[in-house]
């Protein structure tokens, strides 16, 4: 089949794929690459997306977390023909409420006043509570933000501030999809996925009950079952029509 990337979201490395790359790397996708990439540094979905679509094969799954599913939504506007499959993780097509996009104006000008270190915990310690489960996330996620950055997170904030609603556009993507999300994620709400499912004809859903955010590493062997049958069972075999 096409080359598969994954997509991370904010704060977040290619490490936070490392489970679900081991999982495909064993499920007869061998021959397929897989590429675990974090956004580049780019303060709007449209620029990530353009370097991403300038590197990336002509042809490929591509599997978004958080942000990552806000550039794949972008990339499915801009170069549809290009996906073979798409995956939408505690992700959203809407666009941040007033609310929302004082807040992150907020957090980006502490972290351009230097103060990334703090807000970076602030924003695990919200992904780890109030579930003691989630307390083995944190030194992860702390090693994660420390590798990604001040800039990087600035530039992905404000193009999270500032993207576009992308509802309109669900109703053309034609490849396979998969949305997931978890039911207790305190970022993105979930009703986005559902809003998602709905609209995108070929799409599949699966809510992780017990997970929040980070579903990659709260759930590991739930969303490494899931993309593998989805990329496996679905994508590879999939004939995508874009008129």
């Amino acid at each position: 089949m096409n080359d598969i990337i994954l997509l991370a979201g904010i704060m977040s490395t290619p490490l936070v794929w490392a489970a679900q790359v081991q999982a495909l790397a064993q499920s007869g996708l061998e021959q397929t690459r897989i590429l675990s990439i974090a956004p580049p540094a780019r303060d709007s979905l449209g620029a990530i997306a353009e370097e991403i679509l300038a590197e990336a094969p002509a042809r490929f799954a591509l599997i978004g977390h958080s942000l990552g599913g806000y550039v794949a939504l972008e990339i499915a506007a801009r170069g549809p023909e290009r996906l073979s499959g798409l995956g939408l993780l505690s992700s959203s097509p809407l666009a941040d409420t007033p609310e929302v996009k004082a807040g992150r104006a907020k957090i980006i000008a502490a972290a351009e006043d230097g103060r990334f270190e703090q807000v970076a915990a602030r924003i695990i310690g919200v992904l780890t509570t109030p579930d003691d489960l989630r307390g083995p996330l944190r030194a992860p996620l702390e090693a994660m933000a420390a590798e990604s950055g001040a800039a990087a997170f600035i530039a992905h904030q404000t193009a999270a501030m500032n993207r576009s609603d992308f509802t309109g556009m669900l109703g053309s993507i034609a490849c396979p999809t998969l949305i997931m999300y978890g039911s207790e994620d305190p970022i993105v709400p979930p009703a986005g996925s559902r809003l998602m499912h709905k609209c995108v004809t070929d799409s599949q859903l699966i809510d992780l009950p017990k997970a929040g955010h980070i579903l990659m590493l709260e759930e590991p062997d739930a969303v490494s079952a899931a993309l593998v049958e989805f990329l496996v069972d679905r994508v590879a075999d999939a004939v995508v029509d874009y008129g």
